[in-house]
């Protein structure tokens, strides 16, 4: 059994367990609660609200004569948390982005697709190669060639002093600079004309094998940073998996990137805007802040990030309604999908994403 037909078990056992219809069925008196989470739920103020899920609700009580919806709006810091709040106030529905999940599913109804978005990474499209080549240069080469040099003297005077010749004064410091030379770059004509004896042979494979192992180090150094200044600009399902990215905790969007991709996710304790801050203030703690299409498109352009070229995983989204108003379900689906019928969604989707980038999100 794969994990989405899981997920519509699930929910159809708890259909079958919450089968009895609330006091509410009589007068059709619901109280609803909304979450605040732009593009999809936008605050105007003096009690105006708008959005791309919002307009679409709005739509939807049309195709719903006889009902009398209540509603409380609050901005949670994720689903998960918004459905807490639903179980525990008793708010019979909720409307927001909400996608499906096993965990979910447990806990309350989710009606029928609203919305599909694609997962995207939302990035910072650095631009630092040079930058980041100066850095390397002066940071890691300047230091590791003046200390190999330094160590490099300095095991060169003990072989220029344990050589069977003897030592002038006048020439030590040329004789210690042509052994360094030699031990270090493999000039064999400075090494050759000197008589060495058990102590210099030692030192000078103690150079060869410091300086071997230096410069792999270095080597190793010099393909991280130019592979970071580079992967901002192109992360592709093929690379992604060299990715750190941030994901909203109680957010299913990083979990899909962890399962399907082995990403490397750093949660965060908040909403998605305060992550995309936290992200563009100081974008060397990650590569990119995962999230849904809709929610990038309206980020990004604010924040001055980009969006992947590539869409990672499809996302399905829908309302929830709670186990105790299981009577609410039938009439709502058939509710959507009348709205759904129409070019409703794809209207929206442009007024509140642009025509030209609604393509992200999917029906």
């Amino acid at each position: 059994m794969n994990y989405n037909n899981k997920i519509n078990d699930e929910q159809l056992q708890h259909l079958k367990q919450y089968n009895k219809s609330s006091e509410h069925s009589v007068d059709k008196r619901y109280k609803v609660l909304v979450n605040i989470q732009p593009p999809y739920v936008i605050d105007k103020g003096n009690s105006k609200y708008d959005g791309l899920i919002y307009d679409a609700w709005r739509k939807v009580k049309e195709e719903m004569p006889g009902y009398i919806f209540e509603e409380t709006f609050i901005k949670s810091k994720n689903n998960t948390e918004f459905i807490d709040t639903i179980n525990k106030k008793d708010f019979d529905l909720g409307i927001g982005c909400i996608a499906s999940d096993y965990d979910r599913v447990s806990k309350i109804f989710i009606s029928r697709p609203v919305l599909m978005n694609r997962c995207v990474i939302c990035f910072k499209d650095k631009q630092l190669f040079f930058t980041e080549v100066l850095r390397f240069f002066f940071g890691y080469f300047i230091p590791f060639f003046l200390g190999i040099i330094i160590v490099g003297l300095i095991l060169g005077y003990f072989i220029a002093t344990r050589t069977d010749q003897p030592i002038d004064k006048k020439n030590t410091i040329g004789r210690v600079i042509a052994l360094t030379t030699g031990a270090l770059f493999g000039s064999k004509d400075a090494l050759l004309r000197l008589k060495l004896n058990k102590y210099s042979i030692i030192i000078i494979v103690m150079i060869l094998i410091i300086s071997t192992f230096t410069l792999q180090l270095l080597q190793a150094i010099i393909t991280n940073i130019l592979s970071q200044a580079y992967i901002e600009s192109e992360i592709t399902r093929n690379r992604v998996q060299l990715a750190r990215l941030i994901g909203v905790k109680g957010s299913n969007v990083p979990e899909l990137f962890e399962t399907n991709y082995g990403c490397t996710i750093n949660y965060f304790d908040g909403n998605l805007e305060d992550a995309i801050k936290k992200y563009k203030n100081d974008p060397t703690i990650a590569d990119g802040v995962v999230a849904n299409s809709a929610e990038a498109l309206h980020y990004a352009p604010k924040y001055g990030l980009k969006i992947t070229a590539q869409s990672f995983s499809l996302n399905e989204h829908g309302w929830v309604v709670n186990f105790k108003t299981p009577e609410l379900m039938q009439p709502l689906n058939e509710a959507i999908r009348r709205v759904l019928d129409t070019n409703t969604m794809r209207k929206l989707c442009d007024a509140y994403l642009g025509s030209n980038e609604s393509y992200m999100c999917v029906f």
